[in-house]
């Protein structure tokens, strides 16, 4: 399988490493990666502190460069849900019928790294290991054994994240 590699402005500028790291494992597990070198940034910091015609233009440009691709991976949870749950409210208030269409054609192929290696059979990306899951994560999954449960977070409260930086910052007021 072909994929596209997203890495985000965050990570490049922050954790270069990142992006080589998610290279080397994703062309071990056989995928065929191109990068977009005109990538630039996903809007979420745009949006979240109100520059929604900012976003806009990078969502726009993050679907039409992306809008040919089979499937891009991006490592960053945020940007992929700043993509799928902002994205849609950004093109229905300043965008038009043909950006929304080109969004719908294009979500369902926008994965979350840990997505990537879990749910997209490695038989769609290559055919040296056909019916295995890259994403099994134990030996144990990858025999067909149910994958262990999950624990439950020890501090569901606290904060993390870009998208709740503010009110962490400023959580007395």
């Amino acid at each position: 399988m072909r994929a596209s590699l997203f890495i985000t402005c965050y990570n490049d500028t922050l954790f270069p490493e990142t992006g080589r790291a998610v290279v080397r494992l994703l062309e071990r597990l056989g995928v065929e990666l191109d990068f977009h070198p005109k990538q630039t940034c996903c809007g979420q910091m745009h949006a979240n502190t109100g520059f929604r015609g900012e976003a806009f233009c990078q969502a726009k440009r993050f679907v039409r460069m992306y809008q040919e691709t089979d499937v891009v991976v991006i490592p960053s949870s945020s940007c992929v849900a700043m993509i799928r749950d902002q994205y849609p409210g950004l093109f229905e208030e300043l965008g038009n019928e043909e950006l929304r269409r080109q969004l719908a054609t294009l979500l369902p192929r926008v994965f979350e790294l840990s997505e990537f290696l879990v749910d997209v059979p490695r038989e769609n990306r290559s055919a040296q290991h056909p019916r295995e899951y890259a994403g099994c994560a134990t030996r144990e999954c990858a025999a067909g054994k149910p994958a262990p449960a999950i624990a439950p977070w020890a501090r569901p409260r606290s904060c993390g994240g870009t998208h709740r930086a503010h009110r962490c910052a400023n959580s007395r007021l």
